[in-house]
């Protein structure tokens, strides 16, 4: 996403990321929105669809602010791995 001195910065404008421009939120592969980039705490857990509410909280909350994606670093505020 966009912001600070990296385009590719986690921040508050990633969390908004999982509902506008378009809906990532609620999506599964095989789903056209779906992009594993979003997809921070890995499959479905308790819900329904893969990317779901889990996935915002893992870029702000308790242990699962530390996602696989970033060897377990807290991941808001840092650079994404993954190209945008």
């Amino acid at each position: 996403m966009s912001g600070g001195t990296s385009t590719n910065k986690l921040n508050v404008q990633d969390i908004i990321a999982f509902i506008n421009p378009k809906r990532i939120l609620d999506t599964s592969p095989g789903h056209p929105n779906f992009n594993s980039r979003f997809d921070l705490s890995p499959g479905k857990g308790a819900f329904a669809q893969w990317i779901n509410i889990q996935d915002i909280t893992a870029l702000l909350n308790g242990t699962t602010a530390f996602p696989p994606m970033f060897a377990n670093a807290r991941a808001f505020d840092k650079t994404c791995p993954w190209t945008p």
